[in-house]
C-alpha cells in the first residue's frame, strides 16, 4: 500500500478542485475504495468486454494519472446520492465509493473526464498533493510522450528501484515518528514529573546562591534525580 497511497490521495485534490463541498463531505473517508478500480485500470469492476475495452482505449491513449480524475468523475455523478449519507458514517460511505454504479455512460465518463483533467492539471491541484508524488513515479515519469517513446527497460527497472527506496525510507520514518508518539504518549505523565523537578531545581538553585537559609546539600537529592529521569527520557528517544 505504501506506493498507492500517494496516488490515491490525488483523489481528494481531485474532487476539492471540482466540487469543495462534495470533498469536504467525504473528507473523513479515506481513498482506499478507489484502489481495485484504478490499480486494474477498471477490469476489476467492468466486465463487459465491449466496454473495458472502450475504456481501455481511453487510458491508455492518456497519462497515466487520468484513471484517478475517471474515478472523481465517478464520485461527482454520484453527488447526490452521497450527500445523503451522513459525513460522520465513513464506513457506509466507503461502502458505496467501492463499488462503481451500473449501467455506466462510459461516453459521458470519458468527456467530462478529459474536461476535468484539462481544467485542473496535476500541477494545480491544491495542497501541493503533486509535489508528494516522486518524480520516479509512473504518474510523472510517463507524461511526456517524446520521452516516452525513447525509455528503455532498464530505464524503467531504474525508476522502480529509485521509488522502491524512497518508499522503504518513507516507512522506516513513519514507523520512527508513530514510535515516538507512542512513547509521548506512554510517557506524558513522567515527563511532566520531570519538568516539575527542573523546576525545583531551578529554584533550589536560585535561592542557593541568593539566601543563606536554603542550604545546598538539601537539594543534592533533587539534582539527582533531574538528571537521573532527564537521561532515562532521552534515551527512551533515541531508541
Amino acid at each position: 500500500m505504501s506506493g498507492t497511497e500517494p496516488h490515491l490521495h490525488l483523489l481528494p485534490a481531485v474532487l476539492f478542485a471540482a466540487d469543495p463541498t462534495l470533498a469536504r463531505h467525504l473528507s473523513q473517508t479515506q481513498p482506499f475504495f478507489a484502489l481495485p478500480a484504478t490499480l486494474t485500470l477498471y477490469a476489476h469492476e467492468i466486465e463487459e468486454y465491449g466496454s473495458i475495452s472502450r475504456l481501455f482505449d481511453f487510458l491508455l491513449a492518456n497519462e497515466a494519472v487520468i484513471s484517478v480524475y475517471l474515478f472523481a468523475v465517478v464520485v461527482i455523478s454520484r453527488r447526490d446520492e452521497l450527500l445523503e449519507i451522513e459525513a460522520e458514517e465513513p464506513e457506509m460511505l466507503h461502502s458505496i465509493l467501492s463499488k462503481l454504479p451500473k449501467p455506466l455512460d462510459l461516453d459521458s465518463l470519458i468527456q467530462r473526464t478529459v474536461s476535468l483533467f484539462h481544467e485542473y492539471p496535476p500541477e494545480k491541484l491544491p495542497g501541493r498533493t503533486w509535489s508528494g508524488i516522486s518524480s520516479s513515479s509512473v504518474l510523472k515519469t510517463t507524461r511526456d510522450s517524446n520521452k516516452l517513446s525513447q525509455q528503455t527497460l532498464s530505464d524503467g527497472e531504474r525508476y522502480f528501484k529509485k521509488e522502491a527506496a524512497e518508499i522503504q525510507r518513507r516507512d522506516v520514518l513513519m514507523h520512527k515518528q508513530r514510535q515516538v508518539q507512542a512513547l509521548a504518549r506512554r510517557y506524558r505523565r513522567p515527563v511532566t514529573w520531570t519538568g516539575a523537578a527542573v523546576f525545583a531545581a531551578i529554584f533550589a538553585l536560585y535561592f542557593r546562591n541568593y539566601s543563606p537559609q536554603y542550604p545546598s546539600a538539601a537539594w543534592g537529592p533533587v539534582f539527582v534525580e533531574v538528571r537521573h529521569r532527564l537521561i532515562e527520557f532521552w534515551h527512551r528517544l533515541a531508541i
